[in-house]
């Protein structure tokens, strides 16, 4: 995950680094992209990430008990 963090954060196609690495079934197959989000939806670590970040912004690593994620 940090790998793919680094690749991410040097510029590289979030996207492609999306559907190439993820493990997630909700968003894997568009790039990383849950299209309509409402608070209630995610773990609260996703949730805290999600609903502080501006467009554009990768997160640092997520830690939930279903791994870590990178938004």
């Amino acid at each position: 995950a940090e790998h793919v963090l680094k690749r991410a954060r040097s510029g590289e196609n979030f996207a492609k680094l999306a559907r190439e690495f993820s493990q997630d079934p909700g968003s894997k197959d568009n790039g990383g992209l849950y299209k309509e989000i409402e608070e209630g939806m995610f773990v609260p670590e996703i949730e805290k990430a999600v609903f502080s970040m501006e467009p554009g912004q990768i997160s640092d690593l997520v830690e939930t008990k279903y791994g870590y994620y990178i938004i």
